[in-house]
């Protein structure tokens, strides 16, 4: 167990990459990210229940190679770290393949095991470039995450005994073009409408001048 300890600590917060090419940065520390992603965005709510797949607000979708269940922070999945109180991803496997809809440049997220000891968990971009973690599974969640890419998938894995884990707290830069969710069209709309009845004013107002 020792010897075990002793490999998992060294390994903690490593970050490796292919020698055959360049992989993209990786990163453990949510400022940074930030302070590389202007404009980043946040999604903390996923839905209920189970899904395979969930699609960022004014971000990407990510599809998953299994199911995974949604509880939230104190409802479902006890601890998390930092004050978050949003939805996760629970996994019951040892390992998740995330792809998405479309490539990403920066995106990051946190994960937390489900036994309340200490594991190593693994963050491995598309592109080859691993960020590990040693993550405690009470109120120890870690964030893992890159900066620069196209990525269009990762993989997230937790050492055996972890009796596996969960991952969520979305953080990404945003993607043109992106849907908007059904309450920004219903203001789209809505100043669609002022807009044009403005217009109508105008014209209106300029027709009774002629006439005058």
């Amino acid at each position: 167990m020792r010897k075990n300890l002793i490999a998992a600590m060294f390994l903690a917060g490593t970050v490796m990459a292919s020698p055959a090419f360049a992989s993209v940065p990786v990163t453990s520390d949510l400022d940074t990210w930030k302070a590389l992603t202007p404009g980043w965005l946040e999604d903390t709510e996923y839905g209920s229940g189970s899904t395979t797949s969930v699609t960022l607000d004014g971000g990407p979708t990510m599809t998953f190679d299994q199911s995974v269940g949604i509880p939230s922070i104190g409802s479902g999945w006890a601890t998390w770290c930092c004050g978050y109180t949003g939805d996760v991803l629970s996994v019951s496997s040892n390992s998740i393949t995330t792809t998405f809809n479309t490539a990403v440049n920066n995106f990051g997220f946190y994960a937390e095991p489900n036994d309340f000891s200490s594991f190593l968990v693994t963050l491995t971009t598309g592109d080859g470039a691993v960020l590990n973690q040693l993550v405690t599974g009470q109120a120890g969640a870690k964030f893992f995450g890159w900066n620069g890419g196209p990525i269009t998938s990762f993989t997230v894995s937790a050492a055996p005994g972890a009796n596996g884990f969960a991952f969520g707290d979305f953080f990404y830069e945003g993607v043109s073009g992106a849907v908007p969710e059904p309450a920004t069209w219903a203001m789209m709309i809505s100043g669609f409408g002022l807009v044009g009845g403005a217009m109508r004013r105008s014209r209106s107002t300029r027709v009774s001048y002629s006439h005058a």
